[in-house]
């Protein structure tokens, strides 16, 4: 009977409280729910308060804000693996960046050491962290890659359809804790190969008066391959093949998706199809938005490799491969030249800097290839995979609804999926995120002037953002009566009319001998530099991406403009001016 009355009574309560007395409405039940927070690591007062904050449009253009399973990824990551390889790898004027969001977009800080004292404590720790670094890089790089790859091969071979919940729900767990990894190599690696190079211009500054912005020194980092390039060549390849089975009217007539059902109508055609899938297997995890969960890879929507590989069929030969040979050449010949102008006591040791600090180009874009490219392709099938299973038991509308939750969101539906429902929570996060393309963040947030503030941050020397993301900003040269002014990425010059992009999306849009103009670029970008005279960025510095392409294809390259694509229009000529870094609006 106490049961019975216990029941009755718990049943009145909700009744009284879910309903009111003009109907089935349920205010009461709205007003009392706690605002749902999917971020915690949202951009706060606090963090205002604590330092000062910078709007990373490399990784979050306008337009662009990452989707809430990206955050979630990113935001966590970003903060404790971070500061711990940092105390692994000491810099010691750099105690390494702090991620926060804000509706989506990058904001990104610099922690400095707290007083000189710990500058001396960073710096004798560093002596020691760089050690092994400088002795064989190679080693340390591959010890990096192969834990990430033996984690995305698993990823890849599990049974997802067939996996218990539990075991999903595991799995879930064990990638949380595999961003752990991810982000402490990430930046471990970026950080000791970084400052390998920033010693090795310190160096050439003092013996030589050189340093990385000098066309003598940008020679010195040219020359070199990497898995971008290979990606390139790879598709040139390709295209050969197709010539060589005879299938090039086929693949020249057809519209982009229907070359492969086509190509299968023949033998020939499906050896080349059978060819083009061993190369996505292996190239083609990658999303067409590198930094991003959300949009497909080249495995799920093979288009751009289709689209690249036709472009090859006008080419009898892989014109990149004459230019890195050139380049190599020229590389030798200046490291022999400065190498002779050094005192003889100084030679061995600049000699091993300069073979490290050289390579660090080579790291960045195959940093680029393990961590980002294929490291979100592979997250991003995980996800997929979880989201399907999801969307079978009814807790989601459809798999990709699963990008816009979270790690937390997703152990709550798994751990009884029959009966939770995700769909309501996906949908009002989209409407947000779809919001949020709308909106444009502040490029600065911080209590002291904004030029203080980037003295500090480029004093810190930070190789992930003062040598990748943000470079110096450009020294003003009202002689030059230039209508932008940059950094040099790459020396040269080259003169033609502009394409203003903003977005991987426009790249079919770019026209041989074009000059691209644009916010940023990434490994996504890399097939364009074959087409374009020369590169014009808002943002950048000596080892970002565009800065290692240009030089390979020895183009032009101007970099932290930071008005380019507000200042020139698509169809202008413009003159670019690599060695001073200028650029001139012709018409």
């Amino acid at each position: 009977m106490t049961g019975r009355l216990n029941r009755v009574f718990h049943c009145e309560i909700a009744k009284n409280f879910i309903f009111d007395r003009k109907g089935d409405k349920m205010e009461k039940m709205k007003n009392s729910l706690v605002p749902e927070v999917h971020n915690p690591y949202q951009l706060t007062q606090d963090d205002l308060d604590s330092t000062y904050w910078v709007w990373d449009r490399l990784h979050t253009p306008p337009g662009s804000p990452w989707v809430p399973m990206f955050e979630w990824w990113w935001g966590y990551g970003a903060t404790g693996p971070i500061a711990q390889a940092y105390e692994d790898m000491p810099l010691p004027l750099s105690r390494g960046p702090r991620a926060r969001t804000l509706r989506g977009y990058h904001i990104v800080a610099l922690y400095e050491p707290h007083s000189d004292e710990e500058v001396k404590e960073r710096a004798g720790r560093y002596r020691e962290a760089i050690r092994p670094w400088l002795e064989d890089t190679d080693k340390m790089i591959n010890r990096a890659y192969s834990e990430l790859m033996e984690v995305y091969e698993k990823i890849k071979k599990r049974d997802y359809q067939n996996a218990t919940w539990s075991q999903l729900i595991d799995w879930v767990e064990e990638l949380g804790q595999f961003r752990r990894r991810w982000f402490y190599w990430h930046f471990v690696s970026f950080a000791a190969t970084g400052v390998i190079f920033q010693d090795w211009e310190a160096l050439s500054s003092e013996l030589l008066g050189i340093d990385s912005y000098h066309p003598q020194f940008q020679k010195l980092m040219t020359g070199f391959d990497n898995r971008s390039f290979e990606t390139d060549r790879r598709q040139f390849k390709l295209a050969q093949r197709i010539i060589e089975l005879g299938l090039k009217d086929i693949v020249a007539r057809s519209k982009v998706e229907e070359i492969l059902p086509n190509l299968e109508k023949s033998d020939n055609g499906k050896k080349f199809a059978k060819e083009f899938r061993e190369f996505l297997d292996e190239f083609g995890w990658r999303n067409a938005v590198v930094f991003s969960f959300d949009t497909p890879s080249w495995r799920e929507d093979p288009t751009p490799v289709l689209m690249r590989i036709r472009q090859f069929l006008a080419n009898p030969v892989f014109e990149l491969d004459n230019i890195i040979a050139k380049q190599t050449r020229d590389r030798k010949e200046a490291e022999e030249q400065v190498l002779n102008k050094l005192p003889s006591d100084q030679r061995a040791w600049y000699r091993i800097l300069m073979k490290a600090g050289q390579k660090t180009g080579v790291w960045s874009e195959e940093h680029s290839f393990y961590f980002e490219m294929y490291g979100f392709s592979a997250i991003r099938y995980f996800w997929l995979q979880i989201g399907k299973r999801l969307t079978q038991a009814g807790a989601l509308e459809k798999p990709d609804d699963i990008f816009f939750l979270v790690g937390d969101d997703v152990i709550k539906l798994l751990s009884d999926p029959y009966v939770m429902k995700g769909t309501g929570i996906a949908k009002r996060r989209k409407e947000q995120w779809e919001e949020a393309k709308n909106f444009r963040p502040e490029p600065y947030y911080g209590n002291i002037p904004f030029e203080e503030a980037m003295q500090r941050f480029m004093a810190t020397k930070d190789p992930p953002m003062v040598m990748a993301t943000q470079g110096r900003p450009p020294t003003p040269r009202p002689e030059l009566k230039a209508d932008v002014i940059g950094i040099i990425g790459s020396p040269g010059v080259a003169e033609g009319r502009a394409r203003v992009l903003f977005s991987v999306d426009q790249l079919g849009e770019v026209q041989p001998g074009e000059i691209l103009v644009a916010l940023a670029t990434d490994s996504a970008w890399t097939p364009v530099f074959s087409l374009i005279k020369a590169a014009v960025l808002d943002t950048g510095a000596p080892m970002c991406h565009a800065a290692i392409v240009a030089r390979e294809y020895a183009i032009p390259a101007i970099l932290n403009t930071m008005t380019g694509t507000s200042k020139i229009k698509t169809g202008q000529r413009i003159r670019v001016d690599g060695d001073v870094g200028a650029v001139y609006i012709i018409d």
